[in-house]
């Protein structure tokens, strides 16, 4: 297993320019000395995500989030810190000579026997495509404006009617073949379960292959998709189609596709749209919803233009809105499905289409206008009433006021009365929570220290010397990482330092330090003299504390706790005489 150096990764953050790369993603806007974003890791109105070249930093003002380049590349994309760190290296023209496969001792599964049975099944079916038998099918696939690239994207093949067969010469046995439904047990003998159909394989969210959605080449063949039935690699409802390519793609697309069929989504990849899933012919389910929340907190609905298709997507987006989702949906398909839109007016013309989604209350001022005439004042009253209750549940008070605007110029009614059909906000009064002031003087204490080790290696060396220990977990943490940064670099550079802290807990704490005005001050060794000795008293404090706590059995217990205090305490005057 090959793996990236912490000299490798430093010379790949050095030679990037965190302004380039966010820009790949996302506008940017010089703000002083730094750019302005709206922040992608939150439902952003105003630019609230600062880009700082000098420091080569990011931080949302709003959400928190914050890092250096390789973990903005990371929580954009979904991706792993290593894999983030080959990506940026990509953009900045960097020659590393290990791939992102390279990166990782893939874990042993327990159903790695069934995987590698499908994926030889899958390569047996895409190797049908280029064979006498399987012409007719890659004309069919031409006339359905598939192109090879999509096929290979898609690995997409056919079933001759010999799957099982070669399976078994290949030493498969029967059992595991019917165990995963790839052929079924009749009294004739065994039959294919997918014969003489077109295959896409089916991959959960880590891309592993689990089943197949197979669609009947032939009007006579029904049903028209079959889809895998239960196995121990998959259950109806738990997957999503192309789920592992779009979860990865979704950040930068800005949402996930919800298509109703697996043609479309390759529609959708084919104009360019790789971010696209469907749910395999069945309701959206929770285990779906968890998946999708995994990926993006938007999906954009893109059904077909049908009746039913617009009744599927009012369904879905009311679930979806439910769940807190950002939900748009594609309207103007003219009662065709996405494949067919495509193949009739273009590739640039879906994507267009699918760019110029309706947000999830325009969609339902429009989808609504079916159950109720407005000529008719009592309907048109419900129409106001079922709108503001879906308005209700923004959460901008931006967003609402807009659309009952919108919704105003529609039925005629007033903003100001529809606004007064939405519910009253309660005002809750908060408790005042006194904080003890010992605890937070030794917060502040180990935020000082830190932040002095930030700025000098010698700090570092001081704390190793006189304390060696710190009171509050996350600062423990940071201490530890710091030492270890220091064995290697003399001096702080804050993004480097930030490729070693793993945990975003740790992260948020060493930006919240590096940006305090309170703690600005240069380092100095007197302020971290001083930081150390608040430290040691609050330690000597809590050791009293808890020796005085303590259950005595005997008089000779009673005499050593009474030395131990005695001596901490004697240890305790001379730390407060050398602050006098």
């Amino acid at each position: 297993m090959a793996r990236l150096s912490e000299t490798q990764i430093d010379e790949v953050r050095a030679h990037s320019d965190i302004v380039e790369v966010i820009s790949r993603y996302l506008p940017l806007k010089k703000a002083g000395k730094s750019f302005v974003t709206t922040c992608p890791f939150h439902d952003d109105h105003n630019p609230s995500l600062s880009v700082s070249p000098e420091r080569q930093i990011f931080k949302c003002f709003v959400c928190g989030e914050g890092g250096n380049v390789f973990q903005f590349v990371s929580k954009y994309e979904n991706l792993s810190f290593l894999e983030s760190v080959l990506k940026v290296a990509e953009y900045s023209g960097i020659q590393l000579e290990v791939k992102a496969s390279d990166l990782y001792q893939k874990p042993v599964s327990k159903y790695d026997k069934e995987h590698k049975l499908l994926k030889e099944a899958i390569a047996f079916c895409r190797y049908q495509l280029s064979t006498q038998a399987g012409k007719p099918v890659v004309e069919y696939l031409k006339e359905r404006g598939i192109s090879p690239e999509v096929q290979e994207a898609f690995q997409i093949g056919y079933d001759p009617g010999e799957l099982g067969t070669y399976l078994i010469k290949k030493g498969y046995k029967a059992d595991d073949l019917i165990a995963l439904d790839l052929v079924k047990d009749f009294e004739g003998g065994l039959r294919d379960s997918y014969a003489n159909r077109l295959l896409f394989p089916l991959f959960d969210a880590n891309g592993n292959p689990v089943g197949f959605s197979a669609r009947a080449l032939v009007a006579e063949q029904s049903p028209k998709y079959l889809n895998t039935g239960e196995t121990i690699l998959y259950t109806k409802g738990d997957q999503l189609f192309h789920y592992d390519i779009a979860k990865k793609k979704s950040r930068s697309e800005g949402a996930i596709t919800l298509a109703e069929g697996v043609i479309d989504v390759m529609a959708l990849y084919a104009c360019g749209i790789e971010a696209g899933v469907a749910a395999l012919g069945t309701a959206l389910t929770q285990n779906q919803i968890e998946l999708l929340k995994k990926a993006c907190d938007t999906v954009r609905l893109c059904y077909d233009g049908d009746p039913a298709g617009r009744s599927a997507a009012y369904k879905s987006g009311s679930l979806l809105f439910e769940h807190r989702f950002k939900v748009e949906v594609v309207t103007g398909l003219n009662g065709l499905d996405p494949d067919e839109y495509r193949r009739k007016f273009g590739n640039e013309a879906l994507r267009t289409l699918v760019s110029r989604p309706l947000s999830w209350i325009e969609f339902l001022m429009e989808y609504l206008l079916e159950k109720y005439d407005l000529n008719n004042f009592s309907q048109r009253q419900d129409y106001a009433r079922e709108i503001v209750g879906r308005i209700a549940l923004l959460s901008e008070e931006f967003d609402q006021q807009s659309y009952l605007a919108l919704l105003s110029e529609k039925t005629g009614i007033e903003a100001a009365i529809l606004a007064g059909l939405l519910p009253k906000k309660v005002k809750t009064v908060r408790p005042v929570i006194v904080k003890k002031p010992r605890k937070r003087d030794t917060l502040l204490a180990e935020d000082t220290l830190i932040s002095q080790m930030l700025q000098n290696k010698e700090a570092v060396g001081l704390y190793q010397q006189k304390l060696d220990y710190l009171i509050h977990p996350i600062p423990q943490q940071v201490t530890m990482v710091l030492m270890n940064y220091y064995r290697t670099h003399d001096t702080m550079v804050l993004a480097d330092f930030l490729s070693m802290l793993q945990q975003e807990a740790l992260i948020d704490y060493v930006l919240h330090i590096s940006e305090s005005e309170v703690l600005s001050a240069a380092y100095s060794p007197a302020i971290v003299a001083e930081a150390i000795d608040q430290i040691q008293l609050a330690a000597i404090d809590a050791s009293i504390a808890g020796i005085k706590s303590r259950q005595i059995m005997s008089a000779s217990d009673e005499d050593a706790r009474m030395a131990k205090i005695s001596e901490l305490k004697k240890r305790r005057h001379e730390l407060v005489g050398k602050r006098i």
